[in-house]
C-alpha cells in the first residue's frame, strides 16, 4: 500500500457527485454571460448537468455601464447590491450542493439544496509515517449518532541510510461522534508477531467487540477482544482460539452482538489434517466465558470451508455467510441459519449452487426488524461479479434479488463491500468501481452507496469520487458499510492520492 505522512484527522465537507439533477440554471443576458466560467462538479454518475451561475465581470465595460464609479478610481460598482443567495432560485449558491428552480423534496434537489444521495462528511486518517500503511476496515454505529472504525495499522520507517524497518501489523480502533470528531483512538497489538484486523460490533452501551486473527504458539490463532467506550477503548477481556490440528492456522473473521450483550464471533479453524470447518461461538458479554461453540463442514470430505460475516436477529437467531468447498473447481456461498442456543443449522440457503466451474463465497450478511435477511454473494472466477438476494426468516426461495447490473452506470471492477438495514426497513448496498471512462486513459475507484425499500426497489443511488489536485481524482475503496443515525450511512476503507495512502469514512445520506 503507498505510503502516508503524519497521523491526523481532516473532516471535509464534500460535494456533490451523484443523482442528477432536473433543472437547468437559467443564464444571465449573452452580452455579459459569454465566455462566462462555471462553479460547481460534474456528476460522476448520470452525467447530468449541474446547475451553476455564470457571468463575468471583465466583459462589462466601465464607461458605459450603468452606475459604474469614477474609472479612475480603480473601481466599480455594479449599481445593485447582489441578491441574498436562496435555495430554490435555479443557482448553485453559497453552500449549496444543487439548485433546480424548486424546492421540493420528491426530485434529485432537496428542498434544502442538498443533493439527496450526497456525502454529508468525510474522515482520514494518515498513517504514522511516509512509509506506513493504513486501512479502514469495518465500520459501526457508535454511540450519540457517532461511528467507529476498525483500522489496520502497519508502520514503516526508513533512516538517513535508506534502510526500512517494518513493524508488526497491528488494529487501529477510532471512534468518533456525529460531526466526524475523533473522541479516541485505541491500538491492540500483541506482545510480538502480527494482528490481522477482520471486523467489529456495538453494543448498547457503546462498548465494542473486535476480531482478527493473531500470531499465535502454532501459527495463527483467532483473536477475539472487548473494549470499553467510556475508558477511551480500554481492552475488558481478551480470548484467543487455537484449533485441535497441531500447527494449524485459524482466522477470526467476523463478531456481531446478539440480545442482551453476548458476543457472536464467527471464522475458521482447522481441527483436521486438510479439513477446516466453519467456526461460531457465543462468548458472555461481560465476562467473555463461552457460552457455547459450533462448527459446520459442507458435505465434501476433507473440505476447507469457511465462514465470512456474522449478524444476529431480534429474536437471537444468527446468520452466518459462508464459503463451501466442494471441490478444487467449485466453491460455493452458503448462508447458514443458527438458533440462539447454536447447534446444528437450522436451514441453509446455497443461491447460486451449479456444478460448472465456479469460484462463489459469501459476502456481507445483514438482519431486519421482521427477521428478513440480506445475503451477498460474489463471485471470483469465471470473471468477477455478485448479487444481493433478500431470504425471509424461514429461508427457502428468496423474496427477490438484484444483480450487479442493477447497480452499475458505466466502468468495470464493480465490487460489492457491504449491506444494512435502516429500522424502517429500507436497504443500505454499497461497494465500489474503476472509473476508467470518464477521463481517456486515466482511472480511480469510486464509492459507490445506494438506498432501496424494503420490497427491493432502488430509491437512491449515488458514486462518490475524491476531490483532489491531480488531473485524476484520488482512488477511494471501500470495505465495509453500516445503517448508521438518522437514515445516514456510513462506509469505510482506503483512499490514495499521489501515492499516499489514507484511512478513509465517509457519511452518505440515501434519503
Amino acid at each position: 500500500m503507498p505510503p502516508v505522512r503524519a497521523l491526523v484527522t481532516a473532516l471535509v465537507l464534500a460535494s456533490p457527485t451523484s443523482c442528477s439533477d432536473d433543472g437547468v440554471a437559467p443564464t444571465t443576458d449573452a452580452s455579459t454571460s459569454a465566455d462566462a466560467g462555471t462553479s460547481g462538479a460534474p456528476d460522476s454518475s448520470s452525467g447530468g448537468p449541474t446547475p451553476t451561475s455564470t457571468g463575468d465581470a471583465s466583459t462589462g465595460d466601465a464607461s458605459t455601464t450603468a452606475g459604474s464609479a469614477d474609472p479612475s478610481s480603480g473601481t466599480t460598482d455594479p449599481g445593485f447590491d447582489p441578491p441574498v443567495p436562496m435555495c430554490g432560485n435555479g443557482f448553485v449558491e453559497a453552500d449549496e450542493e444543487c439548485d433546480d428552480g424548486n424546492v421540493d423534496d420528491g426530485d434529485a434537489c432537496s428542498s434544502a439544496c442538498e443533493v439527496p444521495c450526497g456525502l454529508e462528511l468525510e474522515v482520514l486518517e494518515l498513517a504514522p509515517t511516509a512509509q506506513s500503511n493504513i486501512d479502514g476496515v469495518q465500520v459501526a454505529r457508535g454511540k450519540d449518532g457517532g461511528f467507529v472504525v476498525l483500522a489496520a495499522l502497519r508502520e514503516i520507517t526508513v533512516d538517513m541510510e535508506m534502510n526500512s524497518t517494518i513493524g508488526p501489523r497491528q488494529m487501529l480502533v477510532l471512534a468518533y461522534d456525529a460531526a466526524g470528531e475523533k473522541r479516541w483512538e485505541t491500538k491492540l497489538a500483541p506482545m510480538m508477531g502480527d494482528a490481522e484486523a477482520e471486523g467489529l460490533a456495538i453494543d448498547e452501551a457503546g462498548d465494542i467487540a473486535v476480531i482478527g486473527s493473531v500470531d499465535g504458539a502454532d501459527l495463527s490463532d483467532i483473536w477475539v477482544l472487548k473494549l470499553k467506550d467510556a475508558d477511551e477503548g480500554e481492552v475488558a477481556w481478551q480470548r484467543t482460539v487455537d484449533g485441535a490440528l497441531m500447527g494449524s492456522e485459524d482466522f477470526g473473521t467476523s463478531v456481531a452482538i446478539a440480545p442482551g450483550g453476548d458476543i457472536i464471533a464467527a471464522g475458521q479453524i482447522r481441527d483436521g489434517d486438510k479439513d477446516a470447518n466453519v467456526w461460531v461461538r457465543k462468548y458472555e458479554g461481560p465476562t467473555g466465558d463461552t457460552i457455547w461453540t459450533t462448527t459446520w463442514s459442507g458435505e465434501a470430505e476433507s473440505s476447507v470451508d469457511a465462514a465470512g460475516q456474522v449478524a444476529v436477529g431480534a429474536d437471537g437467531s444468527i446468520y452466518v455467510a459462508a464459503r463451501e468447498y466442494i471441490s478444487s473447481d467449485v466453491t460455493e456461498a452458503t448462508l447458514l441459519k443458527f438458533g440462539p442456543g447454536g447447534g446444528a443449522p437450522l436451514w441453509t440457503v446455497t443461491p447460486l449452487a451449479s456444478p460448472d466451474k465456479h469460484k462463489n463465497s459469501g459476502g456481507p450478511v445483514a438482519v431486519g426488524p421482521d427477521g428478513e435477511v440480506l445475503f451477498g454473494v460474489r463471485k471470483a472466477a469465471p470473471g468477477p461479479a455478485f448479487w444481493v438476494y433478500r431470504y425471509g426468516p424461514d429461508g427457502g426461495a428468496p423474496t427477490w434479488s438484484h444483480p450487479q447490473e442493477d447497480f452499475e452506470i458505466g466502468g468495470q471492477a464493480w465490487e460489492l463491500a457491504g449491506l444494512d438495514f435502516f429500522p424502517d426497513g429500507g436497504i443500505l448496498v454499497g461497494g465500489d468501481w474503476y472509473n476508467d471512462f470518464t477521463i481517456a486513459d486515466l482511472g480511480w475507484y469510486e464509492v459507490w452507496s445506494a438506498r432501496l425499500d424494503a420490497d427491493g426497489v432502488k430509491q437512491c443511488q449515488t458514486s462518490f469520487r475524491a476531490a483532489g489536485e491531480d488531473l485524476a481524482p484520488p482512488t477511494v475503496v471501500a470495505t465495509s458499510f453500516a445503517a448508521g443515525a438518522e437514515g445516514l450511512g456510513l462506509a469505510t476503507g482506503t483512499r490514495i492520492e499521489s501515492e499516499e495512502a489514507s484511512m478513509w469514512a465517509g457519511v452518505f445520506r440515501p434519503l
